[in-house]
């Protein structure tokens, strides 16, 4: 295919800004017809939903949400108008939200880094006859590893 280079393209707009395939088609000039077979091929839906329970985009979501209530209360307070008890406690509420979900996504996002520091340690160390073998079993269960935080944290 001529236009395969924007496949990571349409797949960003699909997947990450949710627009529709009539509108990608639009902006980047590739027929609709190539552009289900991409969704297909490369798996879009699945992806879209695996990046709508990722914590950073469950954060980023809340956050928008809460600016939003708070430029409404924002603009009471401007006008004199009071604001109600039940506002109040949907901004405490989505300000629990947040850390709970913060907290996930900095475990989730610590993971690899750790995971590759402790993989440069073991590099550095691979010489020694006692290290051989804790080379081995991590290769082993690192793929494992990541399967189980990845289901545990992606909701």
């Amino acid at each position: 295919m001529a236009k395969e280079h924007l496949v990571p393209e349409a797949e960003r707009l699909f997947v990450q800004k949710e627009l529709n395939l009539k509108e990608i088609s639009k902006i980047l000039g590739v027929s609709q017809q190539t552009l289900v077979k991409w969704r297909r091929k490369y798996e879009w839906d699945k992806k879209r939903e695996e990046f709508k329970r990722n914590p950073q985009t469950i954060l980023e979501t809340i956050e928008k949400v809460l600016h939003h209530k708070l430029q409404e209360i924002s603009e009471k307070i401007d006008r004199g108008e009071e604001i109600s008890e039940g506002v109040i406690d949907s901004i405490t509420k989505l300000v629990s939200s947040m850390k709970k979900v913060s907290k996930e996504a900095d475990i989730i996002g610590a993971t690899p880094v750790v995971l590759k520091e402790f993989a440069h340690f073991l590099k550095m160390n691979e010489k020694r006859e006692n290290f051989k073998e804790a080379i081995r079993i991590f290769q082993e269960i690192l793929p494992e590893f990541y399967n189980y935080m990845w289901s545990k944290y992606r909701r």
